[in-house]
């Protein structure tokens, strides 16, 4: 599910008092004020299919996707202009239903995560909880859906007249279509009707960006409802079809995506009041920020960048992928092994003949082995590896941990020479992340 948001088409109502606002242009800059508070309902369909090549030939694979949310929101901070920039959520429901060949599956977000802190930093967008990570599926069913702060962004500062057009800011389109970086955007906004205190605005355009390393093209209608007495928007209707290019973490996709959005002012609610706020970040931590991967059996986990994301996982193993900047920067092999008797765990010479013998990869030169400082009762062996795949040249660190009960996983990190420098110690980051958990 990618609530993918763009500038396109957006239609907003904006309410004349009298027929001098025809006349003298209206304002559409929301005023709103810090510690306001909102309810939000959110309803998004989706219907498309998944592009699955596999040599010369390519499977289309019906996908559909429905998502509700429903949270109050309290504006934490504004900026000059009196738009918000941080917020903090309580969300009553978050929850997604994704079919891809009729097969269903579904998303909540835990009731311990439902309150959240989202907020721009560095021209992005980025939502997380302050009693601990989310998941990456947390994450998309979170960060993902229709982009409050953003939206704020897309109205002009000078009054118009009906039929006036302006230029959608650049910043607004690339939140409001979850994009990582645009490559072109053409996005019109237009005043189309002022009447009953309500203002009718419509945007168009397409939009060209970056998502996770994949190419995406985009077009969007929607309507927006603006309140001119209270000066806030408080409905939209928006309809977006997504073109997307296969990617390092996701397949070519064909989509059309439905977005109805409620908004209403609400007095002072126990959800958010001032003794739950009061304890909140300005600024988030690196650690919040951070992921968690968890064992499918619940045996260990461990947290990892948003820059890293997981392609495939199973009861026996998982790839996650580095991508920064809209490129593949390095790879991630887990590979779930089985229990040992506690306190026991593979042998070093087993481990080195695992990556000797790995399918695809040719070891040219062992550039460092050895065990590595690990919690009580753990073990932790690297061994680092130059080689080949493919005639690639590449440098793969590999890890082999182990907990106290004989709990043991494989980590292989595979990253291209020319980018050794680039990928750091990333590598290190997550694995000292990693813990097993007790066994019940």
């Amino acid at each position: 599910m990618r609530g993918k948001l763009i500038g396109a088409a957006l239609v907003v109502v904006i309410g004349v008092g009298s027929l001098s606002w025809a006349a003298d242009g209206v304002s559409l800059t929301e005023a709103v004020r810090k510690d306001e508070q909102f309810r939000l309902q959110i309803d998004m369909k989706l219907k498309g299919h998944l592009a699955i090549r596999s040599g010369d030939k390519t499977t289309n694979l019906p996908l559909k996707a429905e998502a509700r949310h429903d949270f109050v929101e309290r504006i934490l901070d504004v900026d000059a202009a009196h738009r918000p920039v941080r917020v903090a959520r309580k969300y009553a429901t978050a929850r997604a239903v994704i079919s891809v060949h009729g097969v269903p599956r579904s998303r909540e977000l835990r009731p311990e995560l439902r309150l959240q802190v989202v907020q721009h930093i560095k021209d992005r967008t980025v939502a997380y909880s302050p009693h601990g990570p989310l998941t990456r599926e947390e994450e998309e069913l979170i960060g993902q859906h229709f982009n409050t702060l953003a939206l704020s962004q897309v109205f002009p500062v000078e009054k118009l007249k009906v039929g006036e057009s302006w230029p959608v800011p650049p910043l607004a389109v690339q939140g409001l279509c979850v994009l990582d970086a645009l490559v072109s955007q053409e996005v019109q906004g237009q005043l189309e009707r002022v009447g009953d205190d309500l203002a009718t605005i419509r945007i168009a355009g397409t939009v060209e960006g970056i998502s996770s390393g994949a190419e995406v093209r985009l077009e969007v209608t929607a309507t927006v409802s603006f309140d001119l007495r209270h000066n806030r928007w408080h409905a939209v209707e928006w309809h977006q079809k997504e073109q997307r290019n296969p990617g390092p973490v996701s397949p070519a996709s064909k989509t059309e995506t439905t977005l109805q959005v409620r908004r209403n002012f609400v007095e002072n609610s126990a959800e958010l009041s001032d003794e739950i706020v009061a304890g909140l970040p300005a600024v988030p931590d690196e650690a919040s920020l951070r992921l968690l991967f968890r064992d499918p059996k619940g045996r260990w986990e461990f947290l990892y960048d948003r820059n890293w994301h997981v392609v495939t996982q199973t009861d026996q193993y998982a790839v996650l992928r580095l991508i920064e900047d809209g490129e593949l920067l390095g790879q991630l092999n887990i590979t779930f092994l089985p229990k040992a008797r506690r306190g026991e765990h593979l042998s070093i010479e087993q481990v080195q003949k695992l990556v000797r013998e790995a399918p695809g990869f040719r070891v040219e030169q062992v550039l460092q082995a050895g065990e590595i400082p690990a919690d009580k009762g753990c073990w932790i062996y690297r061994l680092s590896v130059a080689g080949r795949a493919d005639d690639l040249p590449i440098v793969q660190n590999v890890y082999a941990v182990a907990g106290p009960e004989g709990d043991q996983v494989l980590m292989a990190f595979t990253t291209e020479v020319s980018q050794v420098e680039r990928f750091g110690v990333r590598d290190l980051a997550l694995v000292g992340s990693l813990t097993f958990r007790p066994t019940k």
